[in-house]
């Protein structure tokens, strides 16, 4: 796929298109300038286009991306004491919304955040999957030493420890890569978060 990133023009704003592989078409949020005699709302400022003329409702859309912030937080903060409960709630999430928003959007990082934190064996791939996709995206924004990174690679050992306990604990041969792995995320991951004091 292709970012492209367009210089304000007369008169409008800039934007940036992303572009699907193999396809003229993709989708662009076009920011432009306060209009004379207007204020500087989100309404006023950005439009949410499509390369195909399709124009979304700026404020629909914001009203829509706070209905699935405020049903995050309430996963986030909802006291459960099965661990399976929780984790088929944070998977619905995921799995609705990801029809509605990008596979890295914020919200879903965050819903997948909240499932690898998750202290149980369920689910120990999608766990893996979503913390690797975290780092993922934290090589392409934030490619330097950080403590971000120390606390992601904290939760990719305790995911493959358990998965190494899980396989050993069903008599099922452990991948010595996946073992490998595991040491080199607790390295990596004492080594920047060696300034913390636990």
């Amino acid at each position: 796929s292709s970012v492209e990133i367009s210089p304000p023009q007369e008169g409008r704003g800039s934007s940036v298109e992303i572009s699907p592989p193999q396809e003229g078409r993709g989708s662009s949020v076009e920011i432009s300038p306060p209009q004379e005699g207007r204020g500087s709302s989100v309404q006023d400022v950005i439009r949410w286009n499509c390369t195909c003329g399709f124009q979304a409702n700026s404020q629909k859309v914001t009203e829509l991306i706070q209905k699935y912030e405020e049903e995050l937080e309430n996963l986030e903060n909802e006291v459960v004491v099965d661990p399976s409960r929780r984790i088929f709630s944070i998977n619905q999430f995921i799995e609705k919304k990801g029809k509605m928003l990008h596979s890295n959007h914020y919200l879903l990082l965050k819903a997948g955040s909240l499932l690898s934190g998750i202290a149980s064996y369920q689910d120990l791939d999608a766990k893996e999957k979503y913390v690797r996709k975290r780092l993922k995206i934290l090589d392409m924004v934030d490619p330097a030493i950080s403590r971000l990174r120390g606390f992601e690679l904290g939760k990719l050992y305790q995911i493959l420890f358990q998965k190494i306990v899980r396989d050993q604990s069903t008599k099922k041969r452990v991948q010595p890569e996946l073992v490998l792995d595991m040491q080199r995320s607790l390295l990596e991951s004492q080594f920047l978060l060696s300034g913390d004091i636990y």
